[in-house]
């Protein structure tokens, strides 16, 4: 018997994951993924929808748009008005930025 069990992971099997998330200016996140993509994903488009009352608009504040944060129970991005995306959806709206950039992300966690 195992006397260290395996952290249960609700997320397991999943590539769309993301890992971390940061701002990258005009209105796009630069994420990472568990499946070791980076992609750069760019939120305008759906921030600037017409919306009335709803929690997205005050995203349409660059400014407020720029404090997004990674939030690991969530497993997404999120901001402080409880406004966030899926995963799987920053996922496929990403375009790659390219791989190698797993000391990037581990340089801004130190």
């Amino acid at each position: 018997m195992d006397s260290n069990p395996k952290k249960f992971d609700p997320f397991e099997g999943l590539y769309w994951v993301v890992e971390d998330a940061v701002y990258a200016g005009e209105y796009k996140v630069k994420v990472w993924f568990r499946d070791g993509s980076v992609k750069i994903v760019d939120l305008k488009e759906p921030v600037f929808k017409e919306r009335t009352g709803d929690v997205f608009v005050p995203l349409q504040d660059e400014q407020f748009f720029s404090q997004v944060r990674f939030d690991e129970e969530l497993g997404t991005i999120t901001w402080s008005n409880g406004a966030d995306f899926a995963p799987e959806f920053l996922y496929e709206a990403g375009i790659d930025d390219g791989e190698g950039d797993a000391e990037e992300k581990q340089s801004r966690k130190a």
